[in-house]
């Protein structure tokens, strides 16, 4: 199938692309996405999505904004809103790049360099913060020789760019207390050790619980550390886990307004077919109108993010009680959600890009589906 159909060009890292730039975005296991890469052993997702297991498929993600990237299609469809919402779809998912650092065996196996400022025992290496585990009643967490604080670092073989790191709490319940409260995220250059990061009142931890910390950082460095000044009450300090990612950001829905708008843009309950209000909602302000100019000579916004094919999209909002639906009758706002675009109603077809209308959220149908948008930190 085509690639959209805008003037920007196929990229392979998200930092390289500008407005109208696209990249694949593949799903290489279960909730796993990867962007850029070969698409070899994968296949594409028709533009009008589909039902089955996304394992193996891609899509396009175009940059529409800094810092956004808005599905070429709709990749799921026969998924009910209230099914995206309970997978956090809707409001979003933390996701990132691959862990930059391989599952440790030790100190120093299978790549670069682990060590911290103290250690409680072998049993409790600093390498278990890098082993990919937490089982085991408190094992595979990295605990200090007694103190409340201290640093644990890790040095890559080259330097890296890290724009993400992400912290777990051990398993055991003694790593609640124990826990990082407040630190410093380091980059080492040679010479000093440089503030990426101050974080502080990370409190009530849960076990196993994992949170993430986006930087900003363009910066390659060999070694990077996490520099504990204070836990959460324990005499010891531990990390169940430390990763560290070139990139990281949310993966959700679009929003697209809680009603429809009049010729002028305002709130109406009564017109159809204006596009959606408030006008600043992501569907009219990103597809609706993305630039002209960006569109390739002789296609259309529907090259682009091929809306016209049936199946509208899921967007986030609940509409305003009293707004229209397209067969006249109004709704009760707190069982139905917004989607937006072409869809059949009524042994019909829509064909208006800025088509608003709403249905059930329980609803599951092959007409109404999830595009992913991906919101990340770019300076």
């Amino acid at each position: 199938m085509p690639v959209p159909a805008t003037t920007g060009q196929l990229r392979e890292n998200v930092f390289d692309m500008e407005i109208a730039d696209y990249i694949v975005m593949k799903v290489i296991s279960t909730g796993l996405h990867e962007f850029g890469g070969s698409t070899a052993g994968y296949t594409e997702t028709p533009i009008h999505g589909t039902k089955l297991s996304l394992l193996n498929t891609f899509i396009y993600m175009v940059k529409v904004e800094k810092g956004l990237l808005i599905a070429d299609r709709v990749r799921s469809h026969s998924v009910s809103w209230d099914s995206l919402n309970k997978q956090k779809a809707i409001e979003g998912n933390s996701w990132n790049s691959s862990n930059l650092i391989p599952f440790m065996t030790s100190n120093t196996s299978p790549s670069g360099i682990v060590t911290a400022s103290s250690v409680g025992s072998n049993q409790y290496g600093a390498f278990q913060a890098f082993d990919g585990k937490l089982s085991g009643a408190g094992k595979n967490v990295w605990y200090t020789n007694g103190e409340s604080k201290g640093w644990l670092a890790y040095e890559f073989p080259e330097p890296k760019i890290v724009r993400k790191y992400a912290v777990t709490c051990g398993e055991a319940t003694d790593t609640v207390a124990s826990s990082p409260k407040e630190w410093f995220f380091e980059g080492w250059d040679g010479v000093n050790w440089i503030q990426l990061d101050y974080v502080t009142s990370q409190i009530n931890w849960s076990e196993s619980q994992k949170r993430h910390f986006p930087i900003d950082n363009n910066k390659p460095y060999m070694k990077y550390r996490m520099n504990v000044l204070a836990n959460n009450g324990s005499a010891f300090l531990s990390i169940g886990e430390l990763e560290m990612f070139e990139f990281g950001g949310i993966m959700r829905s679009l929003t697209g307004g809680v009603t429809n708008a009049d010729e002028i843009g305002q709130l109406s309950l009564i017109d159809k077919n204006k596009g959606g209000w408030p006008a600043n909602n992501e569907w009219d302000k990103y597809i609706v109108n993305f630039p002209i100019d960006k569109i390739q000579p002789g296609k259309t916004l529907d090259d682009v993010f091929h809306w016209n094919v049936g199946v509208a999209t899921w967007c986030q909002e609940t509409p305003v009680t009293g707004t229209r639906h397209h067969d006249g009758v109004t709704t009760g706002a707190s069982g139905h959600r917004i989607w937006r675009g072409s869809t059949n109603t009524s042994g019909s077809v829509r064909k208006e890009v800025n088509y608003s209308n709403f249905s059930v959220s329980s609803i599951s149908s092959t007409t109404i589906g999830y595009r992913p948008v991906f919101e990340y930190r770019e300076k």
